[in-house]
């Protein structure tokens, strides 16, 4: 973490204080896009496996040459893909 920001709960405060909204599918998805909340509802009965290879394919698509709103697409379903029941799970182990 950097020195500016000193600890998480700095950085926290520092991005809501810019208006910065992180998509929390687990709240209701509040600051989701509506494109994010059906990708979730989507991928929410998949297996952990089905869920880390898409995990690893949007990762390797991420380095690739292409438009910026489809690499925003990508980053905004990696978003959502890691607040799976299963990958949430598996940090907290």
């Amino acid at each position: 973490m950097c020195e500016e920001l000193g600890n998480v709960d700095n950085m926290r405060a520092y991005v809501e204080d810019y208006g910065i909204k992180r998509c929390e599918i687990a709240t209701g998805g509040e600051h989701c896009s509506e494109r994010q909340r059906a990708f979730a509802e989507k991928w929410r009965s998949k297996s952990s496996d089905d869920v880390a290879a898409q995990i690893k394919r949007l990762e390797g698509m991420k380095d690739g040459k292409m438009k910026p709103d489809l690499l925003d697409w990508i980053k905004a379903r990696l978003v959502v893909l890691k607040q799976h029941p299963f990958t949430a799970e598996e940090k907290e182990l």
